[in-house]
């Protein structure tokens, strides 16, 4: 009796070590279940949304007559017309102008940035996540948010190598905090471009009276701008969006002409 307990005790160490080395080198086992878990469709559909791509038309209006705005090296031409400044700080800006239309502008300048955060402060860590997403995926901050928001829980499995569970789980955690709404049931996503080069996303859709968008130039500058108010329009957002700038001084905090 005592030998058939001892031998079960021993199976069942042997049993425990082998599924604790098995779920070591194969995290993808746990992983993957647990974040399917985790980021139900039900729970979190934001996590399932992925950008729809769409071209920004440049405007064919005559720009006279319309107000330009320009704070902190942020450039564009409002199709609302009496502007009043608000909450001006070293980096954001409240702009509320006569049909009652707010533009909540933020500059990105000298903040700490998703890929900062990532790659972190130690070149160990730096050249791991390289070698995790690829140096494309992580060259700029666009380009990792891009990644990002195009990742869901359906791209994961347990077939997959260790190293590519573990970079889209990173994706999958990252992309809730950045989505404005992650508990809105049907979250939309709007990747553009224009034809002054700047590229961004648009979160939401102008009908539900609040759109947030994150907008980056050439050389991965980026800025955002929250869009509230009960008479927006798509072509209100596209004729900001196509006239929009975006240069950032390189001393100076806050420049408004």
């Amino acid at each position: 009796m005592k030998d058939s307990i001892k031998k079960i005790i021993i199976f069942l160490i042997i049993l425990i070590a082998a599924v604790t080395v098995v779920l070591y080198f194969f995290p993808q086992l746990w992983l993957v279940p647990m974040l399917k878990l985790r980021f139900s469709p039900y729970k979190n559909p934001s996590v399932y949304a992925l950008p729809i791509s769409r071209e920004v038309i440049a405007s064919t209006v005559d720009l006279t007559g319309f107000d330009s705005v320009s704070y902190f090296g942020i450039n564009f031409r409002s199709p609302w017309r009496n502007m009043r400044e608000k909450n001006l700080s070293s980096n954001s800006v409240l702009l509320e102008f006569g049909n009652g239309n707010t533009v909540f502008l933020f500059s990105n300048k000298d903040q700490p940035t998703m890929l900062d955060a990532l790659l972190g402060d130690d070149p160990k860590k730096a050249e791991q996540i390289r070698s995790m997403f690829g140096p494309e995926a992580i060259k700029t901050n666009y380009a990792l948010q891009k990644l990002m928001l195009n990742t869901t829980p359906d791209d994961i499995s347990i077939y997959q190598s260790k190293k590519e569970v573990v970079a889209k789980s990173i994706l999958l955690i990252l992309k809730p905090i950045t989505v404005p709404w992650p508990t809105q049931v049907e979250p939309k996503i709007y990747n553009f471009i224009t034809a002054r080069k700047i590229k961004g996303f648009q979160y939401g859709d102008p009908w539900d009276g609040k759109v947030i968008i994150d907008f980056y130039n050439e050389n991965d500058e980026s800025g955002s701008m929250l869009i509230n108010g009960l008479e927006i329009t798509q072509n209100d957002i596209d004729f900001i969006l196509a006239t929009l700038e975006l240069n950032y001084p390189p001393d100076t905090i806050l420049n408004r002409r």
